[in-house]
């Protein structure tokens, strides 16, 4: 997909990384036999909107709060909301139809953050 430079440059960004599984499972119900058959064009965003444009690590004051969804830009021009239980497990887009939970959380490489999920994610409004 050319995102590379998304994921090794300099810029300070969160990775939302779905587990190989994941994929395994996205490819199997969109009818894609491996990664290359997926078209770039339909990969790409998805890919984008798995990069928030932000820091966004769960020991940060301001997602103190748990169950408080805030919005983040991604780098595919949508937003991700995300938050924490009450037990400190990372949330995406809790309050959305459909949510997620964080599996791994917080790592932290030298461009930002990681949280590691168990789905391809989207938003759902």
């Amino acid at each position: 997909t050319g995102l590379q430079s998304l994921y090794s440059g300099s810029a300070i960004r969160t990775y939302i990384i779905p587990r190989n599984s994941a994929f395994r499972a996205y490819m199997k119900t969109n009818g894609y036999a491996n990664v290359s058959a997926i078209p770039v064009a339909t990969l790409e965003p998805v890919l984008k909107y798995h990069i928030v444009n932000e820091k966004v690590i769960f020991t940060d004051p301001e997602l103190l709060l748990s169950n408080n969804p805030i919005a983040y830009p991604t780098e595919s021009g949508s937003i991700m909301y995300l938050s924490h239980n009450t037990s400190y497990q990372g949330l995406i887009n809790h309050g959305t139809k459909k949510s997620w939970t964080i599996i791994t959380s917080n790592l932290e490489p030298t461009n930002g953050v990681i949280h590691i999920t168990a789905d391809i994610v989207y938003l759902s409004l």
